[in-house]
């Protein structure tokens, strides 16, 4: 075997090794990730964990939500008895549910790994707006996340939780359809207001990334389907297709294959029973489309605006300008407020970010007042209100760690604000001077309120209210004497008030129809409402302007949409009514919606507080969880080859990861093998990371071949973000690492090309402190093709004579991006970087100019080189220029051409869309003082073709290349490249 292709063989081998060692770095991320932090990326060490224990259940929470554990235990007892007896399920152990206010996010997830548990959120107030029917959100999440662990206990088979890998588990749609069907009713926004409108647009597909709302439409059809397959084929069908299972690993174990499952259980392909259920759908929704009306009826043509997802929008007292909050694409999901002239058509962008849908002009004109999710204390994420200056777009916010939301001003300057305290909404009054607030509302309890609005001209304001008893309503307050009244039937689900320009009347919108319709009301609620709007896909009401020649009752401003794509703005006539026509369908095609489990948990559950029996303060050691542990075969030479094993272990609030590997060598297992073991503390503030090495394998380009060493040793270190700038989508952090290494080469490289030094073998005691700051807005191509964004990160590393270390040096290393716009969709990349060394490090930790890219990925929490170190390259060359002073910038253009090309191979890589970017690279590397001269100056030009490429759901950009040398441009001295690296440095 010649050496150039043993060379080859070593170098895919720990390409190989190293993918493998990145994977599990990418799984112990991942499990890190299974707390709250995985959405705030906060430890919250300030809060004390409690835990409550009843017959089924450990109920774990802050201290300060003392109570809760009541609510919570009676709630989950009664959906156990509901769901074992349902599904045919029960535990020999006791399930683990996590509640936290820490944010207001409302969510909550269940983990599929160790005995099962959930993670909520709680003390919502924005229930009240972003969510339908009447029961509360605590009966309503405990309920649902629970259903889906009884499913992963239905389906657990041998080696759980590998069946996700060696078997077709239940597909999400079906999962998520199957906890609502068991614990929800059928309601708007959790199925029906999304279903018809992908029917009537005739696209039901909701993983083409077509409109924000997909997520949506993927529970409402679950949703359909599993009451559409309970009424066909029988609830204990349900528990039979989920109870069933198959042999696997040569009849060594069983897991449950759901589309053999099906097929098995009722005697009909899953295809046979979608197309059934599809017919269906379409005669139930088009029968009821024939009978209500359409966007033509509105006979007015929808406003030319900047969004295309439109959820707020504001007119100002002059009805000219308006406020506008909403989405520009699909692909972009950035959320905006826009400055809109609807006479000219200018509009400007004043702000972007977590912006909620209500707008407030004040009086004069020039500021508008909305409220949208900031940080807060302990980098909490919360609700606060702002204002923007709208002639200037200077931006102010007016409270702090208040979760303040639905401002509206008041006719003195002052703002009525909707503020949640420990999940109760009350109404108050802020005045933006001073800072003072007074009370108007003494609401109690399980009570939140939603889009708040003020009387033209007066001090009346009208809100909706979600109350105790799950009942949804419009209420009418009187800000100088605090007295109110609720108006209409509380079980319409009433909501989002707009006020008459002379104050005399109120619209509202109701989801009576299942989808949003707006109707017409006086305050006083002596009379009773009148239907404005009748459309079988919805219409919400925003504004209700003065009358004019073409609007004889006011100019009512409205969304409503007929395509799941976008909704739009119309301007109708709110004097023009809808008839109120009783709806008829055959009833062999409406028993799906009634259709319920034989056991149904009560939609309202009262305390009990003798379900409890123990209460303790919560050890976070002595809940951590097995999640996987995978047995694999290492290969690392002839003389170093045998079985391994990784696993991970983790706790369900992220305080404890462990992650660990080891590797026995058949041939050698007293000096060959490996072992490897990381922990991960998030008690404190810091995140805290311990790693110990023994023998554990590293691979670098090095040459012609890959430096192949094995290490020793450990390492600690911490990273701390921080909120100094209070910027949208903007993430800071700093950090540090102590470490002490020893390291050692495997074998002497066949090769060793000038400028580089023979590798060494040495201990280095090693240290390193960071400080990064970035912005990205999320975008559907980012891996590919970001459109914005920034970054700077500042590091200074090195290493002592300490601990019997054998070099010493500090390196400051200055890293920058930006990222600036073009036409289209095009885009400007400028990347800088400057490092500089003083003192000895290894000869194979060099920096400069190397002869190959590095090989970077982009994996959950990860984002770092993996195979190089502290060098740049300039494409067009191909040798090394090694110093301690660096000088590195990158341009590129970058063109999108092709969005997706739309090619599998083997079934699981994916090859997306392609980006044409022409570069010049340019880099100057010196030694000691600068000598312009004597420094190697290198520029480098040419173009890639960037492509995003998916493996097993690891998404990464990979690219082909062609470089040549700036003073060598046209001639025959070019290089032709392949290197996978990310669309950002870091």
């Amino acid at each position: 075997m010649s050496e150039k292709i043993r060379s080859e063989k070593n170098r895919m081998r720990s390409v190989f090794f190293s993918l493998i060692l990145i994977g599990l770095c990418s799984l112990a991320v991942s499990a890190l990730g299974q707390g709250f932090s995985m959405y705030n990326d906060r430890n919250h060490p300030e809060l004390k964990w409690m835990q409550a224990e009843s017959e089924h259940f450990l109920i774990m929470y802050p201290e300060h939500l003392a109570g809760i554990e009541a609510e919570a235990a009676a709630i989950a007892e009664e959906t156990y008895q509901a769901l074992s007896e349902n599904l045919n399920v029960t535990f020999s152990h006791k399930i683990r549910i996590y509640l936290s206010d820490e944010d207001e996010i409302i969510n909550g997830f269940a983990a599929p790994i160790g005995g099962f548990y959930t993670n909520i959120w709680v003390n919502q107030n924005d229930v009240a707006a972003g969510w339908t029917g009447q029961a509360k959100w605590l009966r309503k999440v405990i309920a649902h996340e629970l259903a889906h662990i009884f499913h992963f206990q239905a389906v657990k088979g041998t080696f759980w939780p590998l069946d996700f890998i060696l078997s077709d588990p239940m597909p999400l749609f079906w999962a998520e359809g199957l906890a609502q069907y068991q614990t929800e009713k059928w309601d708007a926004f959790r199925g029906d207001s999304w279903l018809r409108t992908a029917i009537y647009d005739n696209n039901l597909d909701y993983r083409a990334g077509q409109s924000v709302w997909d997520g949506a439409l993927m529970y409402a059809t679950g949703n359909s389907q599993l009451r559409f397959f309970a009424e066909q084929y029988g609830d204990s069908t349900l528990a039979s297709l989920l109870a069933h299972r198959k042999p696997t690993l040569f009849g060594l174990g069983k897991v449950h294959h759901f589309y053999t499952a099906f097929e098995s259980v009722t005697g009909d392909s899953y295809s046979t029973f979608e197309d059934r259920w599809r017919r269906h759908m379409t005669i139930y929704y088009n029968t009821m489309a024939g009978q209500m009306e359409r966007l033509d009826s509105l006979a007015s043509d929808p406003l030319n605006l900047p969004a295309r997802m439109v959820s707020g929008a504001q007119f100002d007292t002059s009805g000219r300008f308006m406020a506008l909050v909403g989405l520009a694409s699909v692909e972009q999901p950035v959320r905006r407020l826009w400055w809109v002239d609807t006479e000219n058509g200018a509009q400007r962008a004043l702000d972007d970010g977590a912006i909620g849908s209500h707008l407030s002009w004040h009086e004069d004109g020039e500021w508008i007042a909305y409220h949208r999710i900031t940080r807060g204390r302990y980098g909490s994420l919360q609700n606060e209100l702002y204002r923007v200056h709208v002639p200037t777009g200077r931006r102010e916010q007016l409270t702090y760690n208040r979760r303040a939301s639905y401002p509206e001003w008041m006719p003195d300057g002052r703002i009525a604000f909707i503020g949640s305290e420990a999940g109760t909404g009350n109404i108050f009054i802020l005045d933006i001077t001073t800072g003072d607030e007074v009370q108007l509302t003494g609401f109690e309890g399980d009570v939140q309120l939603a889009g708040l609005r003020r009387q033209p001209g007066g001090e009346r304001l009208a809100f909706s209210r979600f109350d105790e008893q799950g009942y949804r309503e419009i209420v009418i307050l009187d800000a100088a004497s605090d007295t109110w009244h609720a108006i209409g039937d509380p079980e319409s689900d009433n909501r989002m008030p707009v006020w008459s320009p002379d104050g005399l009347m109120l619209a509202y919108t109701s989801l009576r129809d299942q989808v949003p319709n707006i109707f017409v009301t006086d305050p006083s609620g002596d009379h009773p409402s009148e239907r404005v709007t009748r459309q079988f896909t919805g219409a919400s009401a925003h504004s209700w302007l003065p009358a004019d020649s073409l609007f004889p009752g006011g100019r009512m401003i409205i969304t409503a949409t007929d395509t799941k794509t976008r909704n739009y703005i119309y301007e109708i006539d709110a004097g023009s009514r809808a008839d109120e026509t009783q709806i008829v369908i055959n009833p062999s095609y409406t028993g799906w919606t009634q259709h319920r489990p034989p056991t149904e948990i009560p939609k309202h559950i009262s305390p009990d507080q003798g379900l409890i029996t123990a209460r303790r303060p919560y050890c976070s050691w002595c809940t951590i969880d097995h999640v996987v542990t995978i047995p694999l075969p290492y290969y690392a030479g002839g003389n170093d080859w045998g079985p391994a094993v990784f696993t991970v272990f983790t706790e369900p609030l992220g305080k404890h990861t462990f992650v660990g590997g080891l590797g026995i060598s058949v041939i050698d297992p007293l000096d060959g093998g490996f072992a490897a073991f990381s922990y991960i503390n998030r008690q404190l503030s810091p995140t805290l990371s311990l790693n110990l090495y023994h023998r554990a394998y590293n691979a670098r380009f090095y040459g012609d071949d890959l430096l192949f060493s094995r290490y020793s040793g450990g390492e600690t270190g911490f990273r701390l973000p921080f909120d100094w700038f209070n910027i949208s989508y903007t993430q800071s952090a700093i950090g540090g690492l102590l470490a002490y290494i020893t390291t050692e080469p495997t074998r002497e490289l066949s090769s060793i090309p000038a400028g580089l030094d023979a590798a060494e073998k040495a201990s280095e005691a090693r240290f390193s402190f960071w400080f990064s700051t970035t912005q990205q807005r999320p975008y559907r191509f980012l891996a590919l093709h970001p459109l914005d964004g920034f970054g700077i990160r500042f590091q200074v590393k090195g290493a002592g004579y300490v601990f019997g270390g054998d070099t010493r040096y500090i390196r400051p290393d200055l890293r920058a991006y930006r990222i600036f716009s073009g036409p289209a969709n095009h885009r400007i990349y400028l990347y800088g970087r400057a490092i500089a060394q003083k003192g000895r490090s290894l000869n194979q930790d060099f920096f400069g100019l190397t002869r190959f890219g590095d090989l970077s990925l982009m994996l959950p929490g990860l984002n770092r080189d993996i195979l190089y170190g502290d060098g740049e390259r300039v494409r067009g060359y191909s040798d090394y220029a090694i110093g301690n002073r660096l000088l590195f910038t990158s341009l590129e253009y970058r063109m999108p051409i092709i969005s997706n090309l739309q090619t599998r191979i083997l079934g699981f890589a994916a090859f997306g869309g392609v980006v044409l970017a022409p570069f010049l690279d340019a880099g100057i590397v010196w030694t000691g003082a600068f000598d312009y001269d004597v420094a190697i100056k290198r520029a480098g030009t040419g173009a890639e073709l960037k492509n995003l490429m998916s493996v097993g759901g690891l998404q990464f950009k990979h690219a082909i290349g062609f470089a040549q040398p700036v003073q060598q441009l046209f001639g025959s001295d070019y290089e032709l490249y392949y290197r996978i690296k990310v669309a950002v440095p870091f």
